[in-house]
C-alpha cells in the first residue's frame, strides 16, 4: 500500500466517522448498517465531506457543515463536486475494476449503482428460512452461484420497487430531513427577509415565515 493510499484510507476513514455520527443522531433509532437508507445518506454524508476535504486541503473534521449542506442541494450537485474533484470518479462508473483497492471509488459506484427490485430477500443480518437454506444447500450443491440479494441483503424503505440509485434516491433526503428544531445535529434557523436592504437577517419566531436547515458543527 504506497504512501498516497494510506493518506485516501485515513481521510476516508475520518468522513465516514463524522458522517455516521451525523446519521445515529437524525435516524430513529440510529445508525444501522443493514438499513440501505440510512447507508446510503451516510456515505453521501461522507462522499462530500472527503471530496471537500480534496479540493481545499482542509482536513475532514475542520470542513464546515455550511458547505457540506450547500452541496447536499440534490444529486446532480454531488455529482459534480464529486467527479471534478476526485481522480477516477467517473471513470469508476463506465471502466469497473478499477476502483477495488479504493475504498472512496468503491463507494460512489455502490451510490451510483442501479438494483434489481425483483432479486431475492436475503437478509444479511438474519439467518434464512429453513426453504432458503435448502434452496442456497442446492445452488452450491451444483455449483451455480447465488443470485445477489435484493438491496445488497439490506432492509429498504424508500422507493423499494424502484430502481434508481441511492444517490438519487437519498440526496433531498440529506438535505431537507422532516426533523425538529430541537435536533442535535441538524438545527433549524429561522430568517426575516428584509425586502428594502435586501438582506436576510436571524428573527424572532413571530416575524418568521421562511426557514433553513444547516448542519450544526
Amino acid at each position: 500500500m504506497t504512501a498516497d493510499m494510506i493518506v485516501t484510507t485515513d481521510a476516508w476513514d475520518a468522513a465516514v466517522r463524522r458522517a455516521t455520527a451525523v446519521v445515529h443522531r437524525e435516524r430513529p433509532g440510529g445508525m444501522d448498517e443493514d438499513n440501505w437508507d440510512t447507508v446510503a445518506m451516510r456515505d453521501i454524508i461522507a462522499m462530500v465531506l472527503y471530496a471537500l476535504h480534496t479540493r481545499g486541503g482542509a482536513a475532514v473534521e475542520a470542513v464546515p457543515w455550511a458547505q457540506v449542506l450547500w452541496w447536499l442541494w440534490d444529486d446532480e450537485h454531488v455529482i459534480a463536486l464529486v467527479e471534478d474533484t476526485i481522480p477516477g470518479a467517473a471513470q469508476s462508473l463506465t471502466e469497473p475494476g478499477g476502483e477495488q483497492d479504493d475504498p472512496v471509488l468503491a463507494r460512489w459506484r455502490w451510490l451510483n449503482r442501479t438494483w434489481d427490485p425483483d432479486a431475492p430477500v436475503r437478509r444479511r443480518n438474519l439467518p434464512p428460512t429453513s426453504w432458503e437454506f435448502l434452496r442456497q444447500q442446492r445452488e452450491n450443491a451444483s455449483g451455480a452461484p447465488l443470485p445477489e440479494p435484493r438491496w445488497d441483503g439490506m432492509s429498504r424503505g424508500i422507493g423499494d420497487g424502484l430502481p434508481d440509485p441511492a444517490l438519487v434516491m437519498n440526496t433531498s433526503g440529506v438535505s431537507r430531513p422532516s426533523l425538529s428544531h430541537q435536533s442535535g445535529g441538524l438545527r433549524l434557523d429561522r430568517v426575516r427577509w428584509t425586502a428594502s436592504l435586501g438582506v436576510s437577517e436571524v428573527a424572532d419566531k413571530r416575524y418568521s415565515f421562511e426557514t433553513a436547515w444547516r448542519l450544526a458543527a
